[in-house]
């Protein structure tokens, strides 16, 4: 059985085409978000967007095509925010750091809950895994570095914060799974991400950190 080609047919390159393409995948969110991948169309999407069947189709040759291109936009907002509180919270020590990075997570995951529930489900048939790996190599080595001079106590520091971070991720999983359990809202989230801080905190620094 052939896999679904995952992959875009071309790559916008004119301010107009991006912007095409830009309302495909925001469509594709919505649609995602309301019936799942396995309910969703192509020609749904293509309504909301508010194009032509057939100008979707020079971009994205199949629904998995699309949910890969939201699986890709989300992995890059999840690192450029990742990015931004690491130089937000720059000179204010550890602990402010993992709280920032954590609450931060959570609260973005928590807008768009079933989203996210949808997308990691999804991982493999979209063929992004090697995308989310990639994206945590990359965060744990900024993170890494950030934490040149915090009191870590594991032995091995790039193992213990690909460990934190690894846990964090799958808190996160676990709640997009059931989100009117786990993140039904910001305050819910704030109280998940502050409990995994904590456990992220105690376990890199001991459990004196304050």
């Amino acid at each position: 059985m052939n896999r679904p080609d995952t992959r875009p047919k071309r790559l916008p390159t004119q301010v107009r085409s991006r912007a095409l393409v830009d309302a495909i995948i925001t469509a594709t969110e919505e649609v995602l978000e309301q019936r799942g991948l396995d309910a969703m169309t192509t020609n749904r999407v293509a309504e909301l967007a508010g194009v032509s069947i057939g100008s979707l189709y020079q971009y994205f040759p199949t629904k998995e095509a699309l949910a890969a291109a939201v699986v890709e936009r989300r992995v890059e907002q999840d690192w450029q925010r990742f990015a931004a509180a690491i130089a937000r919270t720059r000179g204010q020590g550890a602990a402010a750091l993992i709280d920032a990075l954590t609450r931060d997570s959570f609260r973005a995951w928590a807008e768009r809950p079933r989203l996210y529930g949808v997308l990691v489900a999804a991982l493999e048939r979209v063929e992004r895994t090697a995308a989310i790996d990639a994206t945590m190599q990359r965060m744990s080595a900024a993170l890494l570095e950030a934490l040149e001079d915090a009191p870590i106590v594991r032995t091995d520091r790039a193992a213990a914060i690909r460990i934190a971070m690894t846990a964090s991720q799958g808190v996160l999983r676990d709640a997009t799974a059931s989100p009117d359990g786990w993140l039904g809202d910001r305050s819910e989230a704030d109280t998940l991400a502050d409990e995994v801080s904590a456990m992220i905190r105690g376990y890199l620094f001991g459990p004196d950190d304050g």
